[in-house]
């Protein structure tokens, strides 16, 4: 009887152990499987690449590599957002994306606005991409306009908002937009089209400069063409337009802070947060859209696509 007992011990021990094993092994290949896919999942969204974003260039990008294949070299040079003036950094944003610092990386209402437009003309007319789109689309994707491709860039826009931030997503920006055939980046554009550093270039030739963004393969200020000088036009438009805002929010700052220093003389500290100070170029203010001040952005002039200003010949060049 006692060995009876024995052996059902051993028995029941035995197949605890296996069961205890088999437990571990689909422990295992549960916690395996789940750590490949969160892996799968942050090599997707590439969150590993543009983390490395926030402290290095992007050595290369699928444009530049495009460009390689044809058998032509690239040429690209990386400038530090801050030797770019405040006034030349207005002007890339009144060009390609003047509610950068307002949205989370989706102009939604230039996409309302382009989706009617382009219905009504049936083609291209208005494009809706902001800033922060086009860089994950030059970073990480082709050309090529498929609904897959803009799926990978809404994912990929996202990505950049959350990890860089406005600043560093303008950084990357001007240095990585096409300025010219094979020409990368506001530096490298400005010593091809004019010869010179871009810290040397006068207001109008940065105005010039800006202006090839739509179509840089084929536009240049050497030889302007019609639709290339509208665009110009256009721009300039917009940029006084956008200056003159900036003025009023200045003004209106500074009669802000004037109201804040006169209740810190009366001690009335109850009274602050009915009379906030803004700082006009403050970028978290900026990114909440929750100043109704802002409204005047949303007057510029919108931009058509290059295909549709060379398309359209007006009977005088603006």
């Amino acid at each position: 009887m006692q060995g009876l007992k024995t052996v059902i011990f051993q028995q029941s021990y035995k197949i605890l152990r296996f069961l205890w094993f088999f437990y571990q092994v689909v422990l295992g290949i549960c916690f395996f499987s789940l750590l490949a896919l969160v892996l799968w999942v942050a090599h997707e969204l590439k969150i590993f690449e543009i983390y490395k974003l926030r402290s290095q260039p992007p050595l290369t990008t699928p444009f530049m590599e495009q460009v390689r294949k044809q058998g032509l070299n690239p040429q690209y040079e990386w400038i530090s957002l801050n030797k770019i003036p405040n006034r030349w950094l207005d002007i890339i944003l009144v060009a390609e994306d003047a509610k950068f610092f307002m949205h989370q990386g989706f102009d939604l209402e230039e996409i309302q606005y382009s989706i009617v437009a382009n219905y009504q003309r049936g083609r291209a007319f208005r494009g809706a991409s902001t800033i922060s789109q086009q860089v994950a689309k030059n970073l990480f994707l082709s050309p090529e306009k498929t609904l897959i491709r803009k799926a990978k860039e809404a994912l990929y826009t996202l990505q950049l908002e959350h990890l860089l931030g406005k600043r560093r997503i303008l950084e990357l920006y001007i240095n990585i937009a096409q300025t010219g055939p094979e020409q990368f980046g506001v530096a490298q554009g400005a010593k091809y089209h004019f010869k010179k550093p871009v810290h040397k270039l006068s207001d109008e030739q940065w105005l010039s400069l800006i202006s090839v963004f739509p179509s840089p393969k084929k536009w240049s200020p050497k030889k302007p063409v019609r639709a290339y000088l509208r665009h110009k036009q256009r721009v300039l438009r917009n940029a006084r337009a956008y200056a003159g805002f900036l003025r009023e929010m200045a003004a209106d700052t500074a009669a802000a802070r004037a109201k804040v220093l006169e209740l810190e003389r009366q001690s009335a500290w109850e009274a602050l947060d009915t009379h906030p100070a803004t700082d006009v170029y403050n970028d978290s203010t900026l990114s909440t859209g929750q100043s109704d001040s802002l409204a005047p952005v949303n007057t510029l002039e919108p931009i058509p696509s290059a295909q549709e200003l060379e398309n359209t010949t007006p009977t005088t060049v603006p």
